[in-house]
């Protein structure tokens, strides 16, 4: 199984990011939340740091595991382990890897076509942002 980390970053207006993956990769096209495969001898969480630096060159302050999803995809079997961030403010976002980028209310969720390992952390999100 292949584990890989993500990132639900939420800014101060409670909109969360999502990213588009490159079209010549796979699952090209649809949305994710960004993150990537965990090196080795790299935690999950330094996985996470560092694939979101070399991927939107952002530093991340404070994160916090969130439920695990597990899911069986044509090409294998992922572990995608979703960490939650808070920004206090939009930060300016260069994409050095995915297409585009979007901050998005949870009712807006059903408008993107997620990656479908993303798509279980959808409603875990649109819960903490209601604060339930």
């Amino acid at each position: 199984m292949l584990t890989v980390t993500c990132l639900i970053l939420i800014d101060p207006d409670g909109c969360v990011l999502a990213t588009q993956r490159p079209l010549y990769k796979s699952l090209g096209g649809f949305w994710e939340f960004p993150g990537g495969k965990a090196e080795a001898g790299e935690s999950a969480e330094e996985a996470l740091r560092r694939e979101i630096r070399e991927e939107l060159h952002l530093e991340l302050g404070p994160l916090e595991a969130i439920t695990p999803v597990e899911h069986d995809y044509d090409f294998g079997r992922i572990r995608l382990l979703p960490f939650l961030g808070r920004c206090a403010e939009r930060p300016k976002l260069q994409l050095a890897e995915h297409i585009d980028a979007r901050w998005i209310v949870p009712a807006d969720f059903a408008t993107l076509e997620w990656a479908p390992a993303d798509v279980p952390i959808l409603g875990e999100i649109a819960a903490i942002l209601r604060g339930v």
